[in-house]
Parts: C-alpha cells; sequence; structure tokens
C-alpha cells in the first residue's frame, strides 16, 4: 500500500558542514522528494557563507528551513 503524507521536522544544532549536518541533509532531500512535507530546524545561527552549501541544497530543494539563532 502507500504511505500517507507526513508532516516531519529534523532539528539539528547547526547546518555547518559536517557528517551529522550531510546526513540529515540526505534525509530531508530523501523524505521532500518521496512526497513527504519536510521542515529542518537548526539551533544555532545560519552557517556563515564559505560553510553553508548544506543550508543552500536544502533551499534550493525547496525545504522549509529555518534557523533560530541560539548559542
Amino acid at each position: 500500500g502507500t504511505i500517507s503524507r507526513m508532516r516531519i521536522d529534523l532539528v539539528i544544532t547547526e547546518l555547518e558542514v559536517g557528517g551529522a549536518e550531510q546526513c540529515l541533509t540526505e534525509l530531508a532531500v530523501f523524505l521532500h522528494r518521496h512526497d513527504h512535507q519536510v521542515r529542518v530546524i537548526a539551533l544555532g545561527p545560519p552557517p556563515p557563507a564559505d560553510r553553508n552549501r548544506l543550508l543552500v541544497r536544502l533551499q534550493n530543494e525547496q525545504i522549509e528551513t529555518h534557523c533560530l539563532q541560539g548559542r
């Protein structure tokens, strides 16, 4: 049978380039491409421009992304 569309929040401390961040990005893209409503929430601030390729990828995939500016 088909799996109904899910609303999924993925939460991580930051979105700078790293192993856990890369895994979260791949998971978000996979779920989004399989028609789930995905939102990524980073507890910290947005990454600096020289380390933001994962954030850019999520934005290019039109995945809702929030950076909460926590310290």
